[in-house]
């Protein structure tokens, strides 16, 4: 059965309420980022303190005498091995782990290894029906945590003159693709711009992925890769922060999205646009769709 918000809630404080945490991130994308910020602010709501660890960073005692939160996500499938890697690494370190609503395939010899004091939450029931026939561990089905998070927190007024300033102060700043991050500037200006220009047009986008991920469709001419476009690095909680913010306002850009990004749906979902939803190389879009999507956003249409 699906947990309600208030439930996984309810599982977090009592699993979390006395104990250090740190909630451990994986290389990735802007969506990625999106995914680290919105479990930051539902976890902050329900007054549990939580120290980041940036991909690279030492996970020290604090997270070695604590309970170690492994950022939701995609990346625990064969595709990618970074989470595994810090499972494997952390599961026998730290006093309880607690896989945050992921995607999950394969890696059948580690989820056996789990300590049965562990917590996994799935975000869709393909995944939580395979890992509850691998586990002892307490497996949980739940919807993604972009669905917990607080959005507004990515509103901010003003945010031209912001990206503007962002723009003029990226050749001193450290850790940047400085091209790239320029560049994604100059789209978030000019889209805001054409916008206003256009008040009343229907602004209909494209953002479909260009990885290992794609379905391997047609790419239309106009398409942006959010994800990776807005993906600025993670040099530091507030590079997180940037990309997250610019990820989303970009998509609020539009009116229309089509996507088959997962985070790109899920934004201009809880952002109020119209979206046409396709999957990807394996299950994920169409099973986190049915679990969280279909019943619940009227404007997303699965195509």
């Amino acid at each position: 059965m699906k947990l309600s918000q208030h439930d996984f809630e309810a599982i977090m404080q009592q699993a979390c309420g006395s104990s250090p945490l740190t909630l451990a991130s994986f290389p990735g994308n802007a969506g990625d980022h999106l995914i680290t910020m919105s479990s930051l602010t539902a976890l902050e709501k329900l007054g549990l303190k939580v120290r980041l660890a940036l991909p690279g960073a030492r996970l020290d005692d604090t997270a070695k005498d604590g309970t170690l939160l492994v950022a939701g996500g995609g990346n625990l499938v064969p595709l990618y091995n970074d989470v595994a890697e810090l499972i494997q690494r952390m599961k026998g370190a730290c006093q309880r782990l607690i896989v945050l609503p992921h995607t999950i395939a394969g890696h059948e010899p580690l989820l056996r290894e789990l300590p049965d004091n562990t917590l996994i939450f799935c975000r869709e029931q393909t995944s939580f029906n395979y890992v509850s026939q691998q586990v002892e561990a307490q497996t949980y089905l739940c919807d993604d945590m972009v669905f917990y998070g607080d959005m507004s927190v990515f509103r901010e007024s003003n945010l031209p003159l912001t990206w503007l300033r962002e723009l003029l102060a990226a050749p001193g700043a450290k850790g940047l693709n400085r091209r790239k991050y320029l560049q994604a500037k100059g789209r978030l200006l000019a889209s805001w711009f054409s916008r206003k220009l256009g008040k009343g047009r229907i602004r209909d986008g494209h953002f479909f992925r260009t990885d290992r991920e794609s379905a391997g469709k047609p790419i239309p001419s106009d398409n942006c890769d959010a994800s990776v476009v807005f993906d600025y690095g993670q040099a530091s909680l507030e590079r997180v922060r940037e990309s997250a913010r610019d990820f989303v306002n970009y998509i609020d850009q539009f009116d229309i999205v089509r996507t088959d990004r997962l985070h790109v749906c899920i934004a201009a979902a809880r952002l109020g646009k119209t979206v046409y939803f396709s999957g990807g190389s394996y299950h994920k879009c169409r099973s986190v769709y049915e679990n969280s999507i279909a019943n619940q956003f009227h404007n997303v249409i699965w195509t």
